[in-house]
C-alpha cells in the first residue's frame, strides 16, 4: 500500500521522522513536534485525517518528544480519537507527560485512548479483533 501525504503539511511534522509504517501496513505511527499548538495543529489534524483514510487500523500518535501541547492541540487528539473510532481503528498515545494525560483525563477522552510509555510498549500492545470495537458502548 501507497500513503500520500502533502508535504507542505509534513512541515508542521517533525521532518527528521514524521511517519512510520509498521510491516504489516495496517499500523501508523506519527511523531509528533516538540510543540503542537495553533501555529501547526490544522496541518497535523489534516495528516491524521489522510491517514485514517489511508486504512490504517491501529493509529500511534508519538508525543515523546513534545515538551507543549496547548488547548488547540488537546483539541485535535480529542477529535482523532473520535475520528479514529468512526473508522474502527485503534488510536494509541506515546506520552509520560502527566499534564497532557491530566486533560486527556478532564475531557474523558483518556479513559478510552490506550497511553502508552514508549513506542515499544504501543506497537506491542493486542490490535484489536477484527470486527470488534476497541471501545465500550
Amino acid at each position: 500500500m501507497e500513503l500520500t501525504l502533502d508535504t507542505g503539511s509534513l512541515r508542521s511534522l517533525d521532518t527528521a521522522n514524521p511517519l512510520r509504517l509498521c510491516a504489516d501496513g495496517s499500523c501508523v505511527s506519527v511523531r509528533m513536534p516538540g510543540e503542537i499548538d495553533l501555529r501547526n495543529v490544522t496541518g497535523i489534524w489534516e495528516n491524521l485525517l489522510r491517514i485514517l483514510h489511508f486504512g490504517a487500523r491501529i493509529l500511534i500518535i508519538d508525543m515523546s518528544a513534545t515538551t507543549s501541547c496547548d488547548m488547540a492541540g488537546a483539541r485535535m487528539l480529542v477529535r482523532a480519537h473520535e475520528r479514529a473510532r468512526a473508522h474502527k481503528a485503534d488510536l494509541r498515545l506515546v506520552t509520560t507527560d502527566a499534564g497532557l494525560k491530566y486533560v486527556l483525563g478532564m475531557t474523558g477522552t483518556g479513559l478510552h485512548i490506550g497511553i502508552y510509555p514508549d513506542l515499544a510498549a504501543a506497537h506491542a500492545a493486542a490490535p484489536p479483533e477484527a470486527g470488534v470495537s476497541p471501545w465500550p458502548g
